[in-house]
């Protein structure tokens, strides 16, 4: 009887080991058979993902991928080199236009105008864009010929200053066409990924250079000299007209009846009292003359005879009437204009008043006999 009880407790004692044996078995297994499931199943439910099972030889790992590199040198190979993405210039006088207009500003009677356009290049390198190491723009007139070179600056998204600059110049050409809204998106992704930079530049346009299409090529070089291929694009210089005389009257002092007398012009912007006219512009104006009557104060007669000359040129004019000279003023050029007065005989002495009108035209004009 007591042998039986004894068995019974080692029975029981086996059972118990065994239990707690299976019990630590599943306490580690489980986890393991969990995890295991778990890689199978990402592994199996990935899109385009590795199938493979042995790329991970830990089970608790779900993704284990390939990793690959390539160093090279820039040689000749184009997909090697910096790139230009967008390029644009601001401001823009008129935002409904494909390309970017431009207006003169009139040059002072002592020189000539300067119109400062800033240009604005996003480039990129495929090593980084800190290896995009110059940026530049060359310009060319519409005759093809070659005016000069701009270097621009790279703008830091960090930095204050650059970064309101960045987004004021985006912004702009979003607002004039220049870019899309897809466009501006990809450049402020680009920019905090440090793909690419803004970079920024200023060129001076002169009132005397001609109106139409200019070029303006853009570049990027990094540090060991790989250059981007030219980014091309065009802008509208526009035409304008612009005058500028030197003298505030003409004053003929004083004159016998039946005489003829001439305030003679010159060249000079110093000498007032020589009458000068200037072209401040870059297109051709016809100038046009027109004295009033001159009256005097006392006896109310009139001075109706008076001659205006310029290049050569002589207009006979009377009193109310219009002409204009048949030949042009050149951008950006000065050249004298005289005037004379006819005094009638028999004419009393008086003071006499009237006025003279200078104007101009772009076109050739026709005047009326």
């Amino acid at each position: 009887m007591i042998a039986q009880k004894k068995g019974k407790v080692e029975n029981m004692k086996r059972t118990i080991a065994a239990a707690f044996i299976l019990l630590m078995a599943l306490s580690f297994a489980t986890p393991l058979a969990f995890a295991t499931d778990q890689v199978d199943w990402w592994r199996d439910n990935r899109d385009n993902g590795p199938k493979n099972p042995t790329l991970c030889n830990d089970p608790q790992v779900p993704f284990c991928l390939p990793t690959s590199a390539q160093i090279l040198g820039a040689g000749g190979d184009p997909s090697l080199l910096p790139y230009i993405e967008f390029k644009w210039e601001l401001p823009d006088d008129c935002w409904r236009t494909s390309c970017t207009q431009v207006t003169p500003v009139p040059g002072s009677p002592m020189g000539s105008g300067l119109r400062y356009e800033n240009v604005f290049i996003v480039a990129g390198d495929i090593y980084g864009t800190r290896t995009v190491d110059m940026v530049f723009t060359e310009l060319y007139d519409p005759n093809g010929n070659f005016i000069g070179q701009t270097h621009l600056r790279r703008l830091c998204n960090h930095d204050p200053i650059d970064n309101e600059i960045i987004n004021c110049a985006i912004m702009d050409a979003y607002c004039s066409d220049h870019l899309t809204m897809d466009d501006v998106n990809e450049i402020y992704y680009e920019i905090n990924k440090e793909v690419a930079d803004l970079w920024m530049g200023e060129f001076t346009m002169c009132a005397c250079w001609p109106a139409g299409y200019w070029t303006l090529v853009g570049y990027a070089v990094d540090e060991i000299g790989g250059t981007s291929a030219p980014y091309v694009n065009t802008f509208q210089y526009y035409s304008l007209k612009a005058m500028a005389i030197d003298f505030s009257q003409v004053d003929f002092g004083p004159i016998r009846p039946g005489d003829t007398k001439i305030v003679p012009g010159d060249e000079s912007w110093t000498t007032p009292e020589k009458p000068s006219v200037r072209n401040c512009a870059n297109d051709n104006f016809w100038i046009s003359v027109k004295f009033d009557n001159m009256i005097g104060d006392a006896h109310q007669k009139i001075i109706s005879c008076f001659d205006a000359e310029f290049r050569g040129e002589t207009l006979r004019l009377k009193g109310g009437e219009c002409e204009y000279f048949s030949a042009p003023l050149e951008p950006c050029t000065t050249l004298q204009i005289d005037f004379s007065i006819h005094a009638p005989e028999g004419l009393p002495t008086d003071n006499y008043h009237g006025m003279v009108h200078i104007g101009f035209a772009g076109i050739v004009p026709t005047n009326a006999d």
